[in-house]
């Protein structure tokens, strides 16, 4: 074999790693950014709160990190409370609309009527958080 033709295979083995190289460094920089993506905190991002009166729907996109759904509530709305040692707290009024004889306000979470207060639970990112003026849970 002349010195020509050992170049050429020689070459042709380097183009070879090289490409194997760059393979597996794209792996690697792909795994590494899905962990980063897994490791995102749920409790950061954007939610939708809607509040909802007789004849009346406010709705908005907000940005959030690390609050409970009272907490965005009464940071974008007028809010009034009760709170009770076992229950938490009870919202009487939003924007001046008050609970009234058989009238509260219901919490709903992603559509599902909440079991849980709305000063007890941690807004998730994507959540559709929505309070409604009602006199019935549905």
């Amino acid at each position: 074999m002349n010195k020509r033709d050992l170049f050429k295979k020689n070459l042709y083995i380097l183009i070879i790693l090289a490409a194997l190289l760059l393979i597996l460094f794209s792996y690697g920089c792909a795994i590494q950014n899905a962990q980063k993506e897994k490791e995102k905190n749920p409790y950061e991002g954007t939610a939708t709160l809607i509040v909802k009166t007789i004849g009346k729907t406010d709705s908005y996109q907000i940005m959030f990190n690390n609050v409970t759904a009272l907490q965005m509530l009464s940071q974008n709305f007028n809010v009034s409370i009760s709170t009770h040692p076992a229950l938490g707290a009870f919202i009487n009024c939003i924007n001046g609309v008050c609970g009234k004889g058989n009238y509260f306000w219901a919490f709903y979470i992603n559509n599902k009527s909440s079991n849980v207060a709305a000063s007890a639970y941690k807004v998730m990112n994507g959540d559709i958080l929505e309070f409604r003026f009602t006199d019935k849970l549905e």
